[in-house]
């Protein structure tokens, strides 16, 4: 144990200094990289994320979410075994994409409407890529085909949903939930100051690791072996999900290898969206662990179900 230890610590020692190098070799293209990041954030998350989180805590704080139980409540508690409210942030996480749906779980759960391990479940199937991302910039902008956005988005939805149903033993705690009721439900002025406040810091950790993750990848592009090449579009991938997604669709030209690329690239949401999520997570003290391993889960059955759905479109 004391040399697995001694062996990590090496390890990590050595790619911090080799980042340090890097970092100061290729200064120019990290600062490119902050500089595109930086803009993605202003351009893309700002609009697209912002409201949403502000929504999402908009929602919990007014008792909103009683509307998605009444329309989705009986197919949860059917399909998944969870609690009526629990639609809400499974809603919100197909509309706005990554990390809101996470988002959205830990704020019900920090307001004591659902168990410790109704979110552990619950996590597991409601933080996933929204139609915009997928059907628009994949779908329409990078693959010039609308259709196929579609089919990836139905096969992203279906595999978070089986993921959500065959973990449906998962609950860890039967412990009573706290429904809020009308007479609990925060005024909705003073909740959209609340909501817009902790909006903020939550969209600042989001930035942070896009600039991180967007300055990495700029220095990783600069090493030889990781310019071009099927393995270098993988690796991107697993570290920032839209830069592994805009290589693949510029390098990949076999469709039975791209389409599940992108299927699983989409499903696990790549290291800087999982990190930006585990930020929010572990903020209320929900863990990572199973989450993640849910999140890999879900990008291995979208993948499997995308090479045999167009393996057939092809061979027809």
């Amino acid at each position: 144990m004391q040399l697995f230890s001694r062996i990590r610590s090496a390890t990590l020692a050595f790619l911090l200094i080799a980042a340090g190098f890097l970092l100061l070799r290729y200064s120019p293209e990290a600062a490119h990289g902050a500089v595109l990041s930086l803009k993605l954030c202003g351009t893309v998350l700002l609009p697209a994320l912002f409201p949403f989180f502000v929504l999402s805590s908009l929602l919990i704080s007014v008792g909103a979410e009683a509307l998605f139980s009444g329309l989705l409540g009986k197919p949860f508690r059917i399909l998944f075994r969870l609690p009526e409210i629990c639609a809400a942030p499974v809603f919100l996480g197909m509309l706005g994409g990554y990390p809101v749906g996470a988002r959205a779980c830990a704020a019900l759960y920090q307001k004591g409407r659902i168990t410790y391990g109704e979110a552990t479940h619950l996590l597991c199937f409601c933080n996933n890529c929204g139609p915009a991302f997928l059907i628009s910039a994949v779908g329409g902008g990078l693959l010039k085909q609308s259709g196929v956005g579609v089919i990836l988005f139905a096969i992203h939805i279906f595999s978070a949903f089986l993921i959500g149903f065959l973990s449906r033993s998962h609950q860890t705690d039967g412990k009573k939930v706290l429904f809020m009721d009308e007479s609990n439900a925060v005024p909705i002025v003073p909740a959209l100051i609340f909501a817009v406040s902790e909006a903020i810091p939550a969209f600042l950790n989001v930035c942070a690791y896009v600039i991180l993750f967007g300055i990495l990848t700029a220095l990783l592009q600069q090493i030889p072996v990781l310019k071009d090449g099927l393995f270098s579009t993988i690796l991107l991938g697993n570290l920032e999900m839209t830069c592994g997604i805009s290589r693949a669709c510029g390098t990949v030209s076999d469709m039975r290898i791209l389409y599940p690329m992108l299927s699983f690239f989409a499903g696990w949401g790549g290291l800087s969206v999982q990190m930006q999520s585990a930020t929010l997570l572990e903020a209320v003290g929900l863990p990572c662990r199973s989450y993640l391993l849910a999140k890999l889960a879900q990008g291995a059955i979208a993948a499997g179900i995308t090479f045999i759905l167009f393996s057939l479109r092809l061979s027809l």
